[in-house]
């Protein structure tokens, strides 16, 4: 239970998503990038990745166009740090300083949940969910190139983000080998004028409101929500791409991690959610938790916001809900029991979060929002759409 809880935290962060990485401290997840996928092909380390949307690329524009998609066989929240590995470095947009560190605050924000949760090994659970077709994201490239290694490039394509179903009888295998087939409906998120072709793969920095359906993820454990809406912002996918059949993949280079060869999924994920989001998200998960107090029948646990004298978004324990009398166990389920269990020191481990507050998403001079580094791997689908 307490590994399926996390998964779906995971993995709805992950879709949003989600902070910089200060620092050489490793509060993430391991350093082994290719999450165990057989799907990550190796390829040369000189790989070029990361070609920014608005580049200056002199590439004609395709005379025709078509509609691609493709599975995310891999899907990997890289550790703080992950150097190489890992990701944007200018989600901050009043970010002035010239060695700018890895945005990916993620890694520590999640290493922090999974104290409380039996530290479970995120990367792995997403490895476990993808591999047996529970997660299965499916992204719909529209407007690009009939090939997209040919000299042409589409600077107005437009890259739709799914939550698939997968169909029964294919495996795991079959999936990561991109021999998957999928049926997906609306879509979760949209990327606007993407800049896809001539190799490479671009899309950003937007802003779009992403729901996850939390209840379909979550099987039998009850979260207290049934759906997860963010508004992600200065959002943007980059990386380099190659065509496989009618579907595009991704090339995914080889990188030195920790004086270590490491494959990571060749499309970075980056982004930023407001700390207000994330408050509300942790509030809507324990507040049917009696066990913690009943005082959360009309307060919120975790109160949060700017605090102009310190300069900077604070995260504390409600004062108006008593927690001294706790007693939460795993029979209260994966959150009540694993957060209600540990409250106190969940309550002091706010502080901690509120220094992952990385990104002044508003521009005021304060942090006010958490950013994300992800690594994508890209594979060949065949779809159905409803």
């Amino acid at each position: 239970m307490k590994t399926q809880s996390l998964l779906i935290l995971s993995a709805a962060l992950s879709l949003c998503f989600i902070s910089a990485c200060d620092g050489d401290d490793d509060t993430g997840s391991d350093t082994s990038l290719d999450g165990g996928s057989d799907a990550i092909p190796d390829v040369d380390a000189d790989t070029d990745i990361g070609t920014d949307s608005d580049a200056a690329i002199d590439v004609p524009e395709p005379d025709e166009t078509t509609t691609a998609f493709s599975f995310v066989a891999g899907l990997h929240i890289p550790s703080t740090n992950g150097g190489d590995a890992c990701c944007f470095t200018d989600l901050d947009p009043n970010n002035d300083d010239p060695e700018p560190t890895i945005d990916n605050n993620l890694a520590a924000l999640l290493g922090v949940l999974g104290t409380f949760l039996e530290d479970v090994d995120i990367n792995q659970s997403i490895v476990d969910a993808i591999d047996s077709g529970s997660l299965a994201l499916v992204l719909e490239h529209v407007g690009i190139p009939l090939d997209v290694e040919s000299d042409e490039r589409s600077t107005d394509a437009t890259v739709h983000i799914h939550i698939a179903e997968a169909a029964e009888g294919d495996t795991g295998e079959m999936r990561a080998d991109g021999e998957g087939s999928f049926t997906i409906s609306d879509p979760t998120a949209t990327f606007e004028d993407a800049a896809i072709g001539a190799g490479s793969f671009a899309a950003g920095p937007d802003t779009f409101p992403l729901s996850i359906p939390l209840g379909d993820l979550a099987g039998d454990v009850d979260l207290g929500m049934e759906t997860l809406d963010l508004v992600v912002t200065d959002a943007r996918l980059r990386g380099n791409i190659s065509q496989c059949g009618d579907s595009v993949c991704s090339v995914d280079p080889t990188v030195t991690i920790d004086g270590e060869d490491a494959v990571v999924g060749g499309i970075e994920l980056g982004g930023a959610v407001g700390a207000d989001q994330i408050v509300d998200l942790i509030n809507g998960l324990v507040g049917d938790c009696s066990c913690i107090s009943s005082d959360l029948a009309e307060h919120d646990l975790i109160v949060g916001g700017e605090d102009a004298d310190a300069q900077a978004y604070v995260l504390s324990c409600n004062p108006d809900v008593d927690v001294s009398s706790a007693e939460c166990t795993d029979a209260d389920g994966a959150i009540c029991g694993g957060l209600g269990g540990n409250i106190g020191t969940v309550c002091s481990a706010l502080g901690v979060v509120s220094n992952l507050i990385d990104v002044d998403i508003d521009g005021n001079g304060v942090n006010d929002g958490i950013s994300m580094g992800i690594r994508l791997a890209l594979v060949s689908a065949t779809v159905t759409v409803e």
